[in-house]
């Protein structure tokens, strides 16, 4: 049996470098050379839901320093079920309780908190696309609308606006040295 070094698979699946892709490493490489902060001054929203793995996320960055800012995204609650003419005996996740767990985390880190709401985001991304798959006989991927619309895409959005130099979860990472 042969065994492959997961440093060798990891360079077979590398783009050839051409004429494209070479302008493009010549970008990355300008990278290098620009200033890059200190971690005291790097500000991150994380993506704070009150749960372990959000939480361990933000405790790690503020123990390595950067400027954390816990974000809570409200994305559902009894009001919306209302708007859908649906019965509230439906919700079964009280935001409000995630949302004060997610305080006290911030709370206990000496971080800064805020409640973000995309519920209407939500809906039409996610719940909609929902729908409308199980009305066409398909079994919907409400995650992957979630994720792409809504954390990395409504939330993200709003982040950088607001001048973060990164966002995180608990969930997901990329990791780039430049």
């Amino acid at each position: 049996m042969k065994i492959k070094n997961s440093s060798q698979e990891k360079t077979s699946r590398l783009p050839k470098i051409g004429k494209k892709n070479s302008q493009k490493a010549g970008k990355l490489s300008n990278l290098k050379t620009q200033k890059i902060k200190p971690k005291s001054e790097q500000t991150v929203f994380v993506m704070l839901s009150g749960g372990v793995d959000s939480s361990v996320a933000a405790c790690k960055l503020v123990q390595e320093g950067y400027k954390v800012v816990g974000i809570f995204m409200k994305c559902w609650s009894v009001e919306m079920l209302e708007l859908m003419n649906l019965t509230s005996d439906l919700y079964g996740c009280f935001w409000e309780d995630d949302a004060r767990d997610a305080e006290l985390i911030a709370t206990k880190l000496g971080i800064p908190f805020e409640v973000w709401d995309f519920q209407l985001e939500y809906k039409t991304k996610v719940i909609d696309y929902m729908t409308s798959e199980y009305a066409k006989g398909r079994t919907p991927n409400p995650d992957v609308m979630c994720n792409g619309n809504i954390k990395f895409g409504i939330f993200l959005k709003t982040a950088m606006e607001r001048k973060a130099d990164f966002v995180a979860s608990g969930h997901y990472a990329r990791i780039e040295n430049y």
